[in-house]
């Protein structure tokens, strides 16, 4: 081995002005020096991470108590907190959640608006595509579709722009008129049982008051509008400003129409797409304004018209619904589900 020379190695004026300044100091203080072999250390002295218990939680809530037992949640109350988060009726999510298990797909829904939970319940039917009318959330009418829509919801979601809530309600009117005339919809007075208007008064929509104390004649006030409401036969018929309130009614049944579950979505297992046949979009694009104006022009050539938003959604119709009703842009797999 060679042998390691005995000069010190350059230190830097600095650092012999530091060191000298150190050697002469009075609060000097020595640090005992430590030989470090190069001894192997035993990884048994190295202390061991405590185990843990692998069914504890690894992050704790406040106030958690490890002594609780965690009970996993019944049917029955799974289905209360699913129906009271999408409002869905509660008798109807067993059968949706059997589809999907049958299926092996998952069914989506946007939530659903409580004012029509109750009529769903009910029996009463449910508006199709082609009823393009704004329900209502407020008065005796909240969950059906009023004819004027000056009822509708829009006169609370829109009561801080009056201007833009006129242009949407004579909007939606035309809509409404659309319908009645193509026969998708007939309107009826409006007629509400004891048990609806005790539910809406408990839920605060209504505020309903008794003319002279005749159980037979109420007056219902609700987003500063006020309604008549009097005993015919077992249920109330409905008025404002002396005119019976009209709402969309299904022309077979003459019952009035409410809010529908409004699907979201269909997701099928990848290896059991089939984008020819039953995944296939009747309309490939997402919207009217992302077709080619080479393609408009080609059309107007070939068909001798514009290519309007009406050629655009022509295609919808081919997917109806189980009872017949288009149900927009929504592929085959749905029919096929509602058929099975």
């Amino acid at each position: 081995m060679p042998k390691l020379p005995t000069s010190v190695p350059h230190t830097s004026r600095l650092d012999q002005t530091r060191r000298t300044s150190s050697s002469h100091s009075s609060d000097a203080m020595t640090l005992p020096a430590r030989a470090v072999g190069n001894k192997a250390v035993s990884l048994s002295s190295i202390p061991k991470k405590p185990e843990k218990d692998p069914s504890k939680p690894l992050l704790k809530a406040q106030g958690f108590n490890e002594q609780a037992e965690v009970k996993p949640l019944t049917s029955n109350q799974l289905i209360e907190k699913i129906a009271e988060k999408t409002g869905i009726v509660k008798t109807h999510l067993l059968p949706l959640q059997q589809v999907a298990r049958e299926t092996q797909q998952i069914i989506s829904f946007r939530p659903v608006d409580r004012m029509s939970t109750g009529l769903i319940e009910e029996g009463y039917p449910t508006k199709g595509f082609t009823i393009k009318g704004k329900s209502s959330n407020h008065g005796p009418q909240a969950g059906f579709i009023c004819v004027d829509q000056n009822f509708s919801k829009l006169h609370v979601t829109l009561q801080n722009d009056r201007q833009n809530r006129q242009k949407q309600v004579e909007k939606y009117n035309m809509s409404v008129q659309d319908c009645l005339r193509k026969r998708d919809a007939v309107e009826v007075n409006l007629s509400l049982s004891p048990a609806r208007l005790n539910w809406l008064a408990s839920d605060q929509a209504i505020v309903v008051k008794k003319v002279h104390g005749n159980d037979d004649i109420l007056k219902i006030f609700s987003a500063g509008f006020e309604y008549k409401a009097e005993k015919n036969g077992d249920k109330f018929d409905i008025s404002c400003n002396g005119e019976p309130l009209k709402v969309l009614a299904d022309p077979k049944t003459n019952q009035p129409l409410t809010a529908d579950y409004d699907l979201m979505f269909i997701a099928p297992k990848a290896e059991h797409l089939d984008l020819a046949k039953d995944d296939n979009l009747p309309v490939k694009r997402v919207h009217f304004s992302d077709v080619s104006t080479m393609y408009k022009v080609r059309f107007k050539e070939k068909e001798g018209e514009d290519f309007t938003p009406k050629q655009f959604f022509a295609k919808e119709d081919e997917t109806k619904g189980s009872f017949g009703q288009a149900i927009g842009n929504a592929t085959p797999r749905i029919t096929k589900n509602n058929q099975e």
